[in-house]
């Protein structure tokens, strides 16, 4: 790191291209050394992204386009960009043992990543016995992931290439994006903010006006205006002065320019204002317009995920759809074991959520949107867990989870964000308890078109004070869902019915994903059966990320 500095010349703005070529492929080809190890290709580290950061403000001092994009492409690598690399890469070998091999690897790794985290819990314990039996458990999942490892490797001669190869030509995802498809991912460092952009014609770095912690005041405003805090009437005048100023820093001049005749926007997740839906950004304040009046938007995981049309398994004709409704009251049996499932379930946790009526019908209009006639509909007793898992489920082209979503830390003995199914036939030392969690997603094996996630806080974090979109959307884009359908905040189940149903049944119109979402909005905001529809707590909650 302080080698980049003293090369990069940044007093006087000058770096040989050659020398900022040659230093970034050296920090990258070590960062995939360490990758290969754990097929993870994770960047996280606060080293590594410290180099990278320096790296890139090298780059942009030296007017360096490219380089200033490709360096973005790898901080702004997120954990659900991480999760779709990782599918990417499944999918890119040939050979299905190869293929089996690495998924065995990646999940692997994923078990040494939960076990690392107990062993972190276990520190503070002054029983040093579990922690030797969780150190011993972090060992054995290294082993396995080498032994794998070596054998993929064996298999596998060109495999490094392949990793290296995962950040595409500039001009290879410009040629995706097309003439109407932008995509926009804000970098923080070193309290600086940028915006890279990249359309079909140009990729731009622009350092923005104010510092992260004038746009966190701004997206507090924001979001504390579109707190639902008790019903349809107790709704908080929205803040349309903080999301204008918000819409106004984020989308200077030049970004304006580079967007016209822009129609979908695509958003890449970072740490900066992960919380919050482009689409309610106030572009108009005197005509009431917001960005999704101009263009659709959504979530891109990472620069250049790959637009494909929906998937058609074994020559079908029509969809095939898997729908679970949480119109059930949560039940806690009496008989669970352990103290962390007895504060969970107990009177005030879990079992205090209420039954949602309406969720039935909307998995069923779903499914008339779909015009399908393979759906499979669980609602009420047979809102299992153990009835989901019974289903054949690797083939199936849409989910739709209409229940309640709990976060991590919602409730006590609950580390992780997960769907709530019926609990009413859950026996002790069932693993199916009920609690559909992002750990156990992530071990699903999915070839889906759609996940959608009809239920509240759905882009919430895998934990408290990590970035939005690494619970439960991570966990789904890892198992192998091409998009999800998520929400940032509780939705009403009126608003949540309307914009699920009304997003298919635009898509199925020959709307793109993203496009029919906007449509939804749009209906939505004038329907005037819907209490407050106009107002953004009620229509902006859900947004797409994935394939749009």
């Amino acid at each position: 790191s302080q080698d980049i500095f003293a090369d990069a010349g940044l007093a006087d703005d000058t770096l040989p291209a050659d020398r900022l070529r040659s230093l970034y492929d050296d920090v990258r080809a070590k960062d995939i050394a360490t990758s290969v190890t754990t097929a993870s290709l994770s960047n996280n580290s606060i080293y590594i992204n410290d180099i990278y950061g320096n790296l890139f403000l090298a780059a942009v001092a030296s007017n360096n386009e490219t380089m200033s994009f490709q360096i973005a492409q790898r901080m702004l690598l997120s954990a659900a960009g991480t999760a779709v690399t990782k599918n990417q890469l499944r999918e890119s070998l040939s050979k299905p043992r190869s293929r089996k091999l690495l998924r065995e690897i990646q999940d692997l790794a994923e078990d040494k990543l939960s076990a690392e985290r107990v062993y972190s819990d276990l520190v503070l314990d002054s029983d040093d016995a579990p922690l030797t039996q969780q150190q011993a458990v972090i060992e054995r999942l290294d082993r396995d992931i080498v032994a794998k490892t070596n054998i993929l490797l064996s298999l596998e001669d060109d495999l490094s290439a392949q990793l290296t190869a995962v950040d595409a030509p500039i001009s290879t995802l410009q040629n995706e994006l097309g003439d109407h498809i932008a995509q926009i991912g804000y970098l923080s460092f070193r309290g600086r903010i940028y915006a890279v952009v990249l359309t079909g014609k140009q990729v731009m770095t622009i350092e923005l006006e104010g510092r992260v912690k004038d746009l966190k005041v701004l997206s507090d405003r924001v979001r504390s205006s579109i707190a639902l805090s008790g019903g349809t009437e107790t709704l908080p005048p929205f803040d349309a002065q903080a999301s204008h100023d918000l819409y106004n820093q984020l989308f200077p001049k030049d970004i304006k320019n580079a967007l016209s005749g822009i129609t979908t926007l695509e958003i890449i997740p970072s740490s900066v204002l992960d919380d919050i839906p482009f689409s309610l950004l106030q572009t108009d304040a005197a005509q009431n317009e917001f960005l999704i009046d101009r263009m659709a938007v959504s979530m891109a995981p990472k620069f250049g995920v790959k637009r494909t049309a929906p998937r058609r398994k074994n020559g079908r004709s029509a969809l095939t759809m898997i729908g679970v409704s949480g119109d059930f009251d949560v039940i806690a049996p009496l008989n669970v074991s352990s103290s962390a499932s007895q504060s969970m379930f107990a009177d005030g946790g879990v079992r205090s959520l209420a039954a949602l009526p309406g969720t039935k019908n909307e998995i069923s209009e779903i499914a008339k949107a779909l015009d399908t006639e393979q759906a499979t509909l669980l609602s009420g007793e047979d809102s299992t867990e153990a009835e989901f898992r019974r289903l054949r489920i690797d083939d199936v082209d849409i989910f739709a989870f209409a229940t309640h979503a709990v976060m991590a830390d919602e409730f006590e003995g609950l580390d992780e964000p997960a769907l709530v199914f019926n609990r009413a036939s859950v026996s002790e030392g069932s693993d199916n308890d009920g609690l559909l969690t992002s750990s156990e997603i992530t071990k699903l094996s999915l070839n889906a078109d759609w996940v959608i996630l009809s239920a509240c806080n759905t882009a919430a974090p895998n934990e408290v004070g990590s970035a939005s979109f690494e619970g439960l959307t991570r966990a789904f884009l890892y198992a192998g869902a091409d998009s999800l359908l998520v929400s940032h905040w509780p939705v009403r189940d009126d608003a949540a019915a309307f914009l699920t149903v009304n997003t298919v049944r635009y898509s199925q119109d020959g709307l793109s994903k993203a496009e029919a979402l906007q449509k939804a909005i749009m209906d939505i905001r004038q329907n005037k059966d819907i209490p407050n529809s106009e107002h953004p707590a009620i229509w902006a909650p859900f947004v797409l990320i994935g394939n749009g």
